[in-house]
């Protein structure tokens, strides 16, 4: 056998392992973004979010005034609704550079949007 032969064989053997200890969901890791969500408002809102983490389950979340916001490092894509029955307006904030924003903002270097007081809705994040 000659010297290139060996080589070859090596060089195709590496490359065989390397793809065999690559992690399966690797691939998938790049649509994956960081997601934030931060709810701002009085008592009497709430929101739940359904999260899709890259090579995971979905998780569920619930938003109170008590846990006004959300941070998962490697979510594929979200759905939120929300309800605001406090008596003063509700301010959402979205961080996800990989997604478009959802929201109706008055700043287009920001995801944010008011809502009304009595207000409900949703919004869908998607890469």
């Amino acid at each position: 056998m000659s010297k290139y032969g060996f080589a070859a064989r090596a060089l195709a053997f590496g490359q065989t392992l390397a793809l065999l200890l690559t992690p399966l969901g690797a691939s998938a890791q790049t649509t994956a973004t960081p997601l934030g969500i931060t709810v701002q408002g009085p008592r009497g809102w709430e929101m739940i979010c359904h999260v899709k983490p890259v090579g995971e389950n979905e998780v569920v979340r619930f938003l109170t005034p008590d846990r006004p916001s959300l941070q998962m490092p490697n979510a594929r894509t979200a759905s939120c609704a929300f309800t605001n029955h406090g008596g003063a307006p509700l301010t959402v904030t979205i961080v996800a550079p990989a997604s478009k924003c959802p929201l109706k903002s008055d700043d287009a270097s920001q995801c944010v949007q008011t809502f009304r007081k009595g207000a409900a809705g949703s919004f869908e994040l998607k890469p």
